[in-house]
């Protein structure tokens, strides 16, 4: 009782785990920023743990997304006064980078895999060499006269995009909503025998087949 009522007097919150933390500040992202940004924590806040907030340390993290997630996540509860440390501040995000390219080979096997709608995207990945984020919460209302028109908030730097289409990128295009990419791309590695690359890799085999081919 004595915490909430210093809390309404305060007009602070009290949020005593990081698992309490991570809800709240994924509730505030869902409000301000593009949803591939709230997706990206999300899949790292999703096993936040339920432990006191005092006994957050640099073991929590290991790879450079852990990082980046958990680091923002404490510089934005120091601006909400939920605390007033980031044991994560002076730790370094380096993402490294990435030059895998698909084979012609590994593609075909990879567009053969059917099962929609998560292959429907991948297809249109495959086609397009687009984004990810393009396409994972894509909406029909894009699509006129032939033409995608992507809005900015799906876009890296934040400006409209226009591409055209063929009847083949048509074939595929639907209304996609936000799922655990994570789980379908593991099965459709199982099922294809192609693995080691990320989504963002076939965009790098799109513009390195096109280049070859002129």
């Amino acid at each position: 009782e004595a915490r909430r009522y210093l809390e309404q007097v305060s007009g602070k919150r009290s949020l005593e785990t990081i698992f309490e933390l991570s809800e709240a500040f994924l509730d505030d992202c869902r409000g301000r920023l593009k949803p591939n940004s709230v997706h990206a924590y999300e899949s790292v806040l999703k096993h936040a743990p339920d432990i006191p907030l005092h006994e957050a340390d640099k073991s929590l993290v290991k790879t450079a997304h852990e990082i980046k997630a958990y680091k923002a996540m404490f510089n934005w509860a120091i601006r909400e006064e939920i605390t007033d440390r980031n044991p994560f501040f002076h730790m370094k995000v380096s993402f490294g980078k990435r030059d895998r390219v698909l084979s012609i080979e590994e593609l075909k096997k990879v567009w053969a895999y059917d099962a929609p709608p998560y292959s429907d995207i991948v297809k249109l990945l495959i086609l397009t060499g687009q984004r990810v984020g393009q396409f994972k919460n894509f909406d029909m209302d894009w699509y006129s006269d032939r033409k995608i028109v992507f809005p900015p908030e799906v876009m890296k730097m934040g400006r409209t995009q226009q591409i055209p289409t063929t009847p083949l990128i048509r074939k595929y295009l639907g209304n996609f909503k936000q799922h655990n990419w994570d789980r379908y791309k593991k099965r459709m590695d199982e099922a294809t025998g192609v693995k080691d690359y990320i989504l963002h890799d076939l965009r790098r085999s799109f513009a390195t087949i096109h280049a070859e081919i002129g």
